[in-house]
């Protein structure tokens, strides 16, 4: 009966001890999980052309928050500064490219270039660039985004 309860105990115990064990590297905090939207202030007029609120305002909003693009219809959804960033930085790639030289995981890692899918699809030489519908990006909007 010892027996039992002992090898019940030692059964629980290595349990818990795998969950404990199982748990997962903390992201960064989005800042914009604690935003109130009932009391939405205004984009500034001149934002910092680097932050996300500046890369919103020049580029994601009037070049690729366009009809049947990332208009909430489908991620990245760049219609609000907040959807933006919530659905870019540290968020997963759901698709991938035939032509892409690399397999990326995560579109935005801030100041990790290198990892980042939003780079390689402002920057690929490839048919599968970004904006699809429209002018590609010059070089000094293309750098905010490096930068930011």
């Amino acid at each position: 009966m010892i027996r039992k309860y002992s090898s019940l105990l030692l059964l629980t115990a290595g349990i818990c001890l795998i969950a404990l064990s199982c748990s997962k590297d903390d992201e960064p905090t989005n800042p914009y999980d604690s935003v109130d939207y009932s009391n939405h202030t205004p984009t500034p007029a001149d934002p910092d052309p680097n932050s996300i609120v500046g890369l919103h305002k020049n580029i994601f909003l009037p070049r690729c928050a366009n009809p049947g693009c990332h208009d909430g219809t489908f991620e990245p959804d760049f219609r609000t500064v907040e959807s933006s960033y919530a659905t870019l930085v540290y968020q997963p790639v759901n698709k991938f490219t035939l032509d892409s030289a690399k397999i990326y995981t995560t579109r935005v890692i801030p100041h990790n270039l290198v990892d980042s899918w939003l780079i390689e699809r402002l920057t690929t030489s490839t048919t599968e660039y970004m904006p699809s519908n429209s002018v590609r990006l010059t070089s000094d909007q293309i750098d905010h985004v490096k930068i930011g």
